[in-house]
């Protein structure tokens, strides 16, 4: 692999180390204490979930949650079955011929790097979509909390080098980006939805 295949295949390889002083941030600064507390956990228990959708009427007693049901497509069709309050859905179009995939995803601060966390952010939306056996993305759109307990000086680092990085691995499997949300709150967090339009049956 000659070193532009390399650069092109992963930037981060020729990037050095977040520095916060390189940023003229304090060396204190750790992207990481503006994760939710027990962020790494942060995603209700499956059965919580589903004990809400059942009292919700989202989901039947007894029955499989699903994303897709049978009486909703247009056509006669193998039906994939999905749990619904999973990561990705499928839903069917009314031509009949394609089905929508859409994957949603919300990640906090992991490590102290903006621009990788961004990476590893987009990637998180991506993997729901190839979990399904879809290896496309038709489109991206962005959700960014942004911490109201940062300085200026803090998100006008850290904010850019986020984006950034979500835009360049979406960049590098040729996923666009419509939108971006941002929201003020007290923690960071990166991430959104991906859809792409498949052809009816081609999901796994």
């Amino acid at each position: 692999m000659s070193d532009n295949d390399r650069i092109k295949f992963d930037d981060t390889l020729e990037r050095p180390s977040f520095d916060p002083k390189d940023h003229g941030l304090d060396n204190s600064f750790r992207l990481t204490r503006f994760a939710a507390v027990g962020a790494a956990g942060s995603k209700l228990p499956q059965n919580t979930l589903s004990n809400a959708l059942l009292a919700s009427g989202l989901a039947k007693e007894g029955e499989p949650e699903t994303v897709v049901q049978a009486e909703m497509l247009p056509v006669a069709s193998a039906v994939p079955r999905l749990g619904i309050g999973y990561d990705c859905s499928v839903i069917p179009l009314r031509t009949g011929v394609y089905w929508l995939v859409q994957a949603t995803s919300l990640f906090y601060p992991i490590i102290d790097d903006p621009y990788v966390m961004g990476k590893i952010a987009c990637g998180k939306v991506l993997n729901n979509l190839y979990a399904m056996g879809v290896s496309d993305c038709d489109n991206l759109t962005m959700m960014l909390g942004v911490s109201n307990r940062m300085t200026k000086q803090e998100r006008d680092v850290v904010l850019p080098l986020m984006l950034s990085g979500f835009r360049f691995r979406a960049s590098d499997v040729g996923a666009p980006i419509t939108g971006v949300q941002t929201i003020a709150n007290p923690w960071c967090f990166l991430g959104r939805r991906g859809l792409v339009c498949v052809p009816e049956g081609r999901v796994h």
